[in-house]
């Protein structure tokens, strides 16, 4: 009976992947790395992407995060360094 099953119900088209959701997380102090790693944790995210204006913490943070992505569902975190106020408008 199984093998009958398994030829009728063969899968045709493989099923359809989430949909991209990309979320920014503006700031690397404790609270943005603190949303960060959480979106991390739960897969509610696709693309994480850190923005800061002090580049050395931001490199350092998202580092740290790629470290985890082995073994969570977000495919990427990118890193963005605003230099002045301006940019953030």
């Amino acid at each position: 009976m199984t093998k009958t099953i398994n030829a009728v119900l063969q899968e045709v088209v493989p099923p359809a992947s989430r949909t991209t959701l990309k979320v920014t997380v503006v700031g690397v102090g404790q609270v943005g790395m603190a949303c960060a790693y959480s979106i991390l944790q739960q897969g509610s995210a696709s693309e994480l992407c850190l923005v800061d204006m002090v580049a050395d913490k931001l490199k350092g943070e998202m580092m740290d995060l790629q470290h985890g992505l082995a073994f969570a569902e977000v495919r990427e975190t990118l890193g963005c360094l605003c230099r002045n106020q301006a940019q953030l408008q």
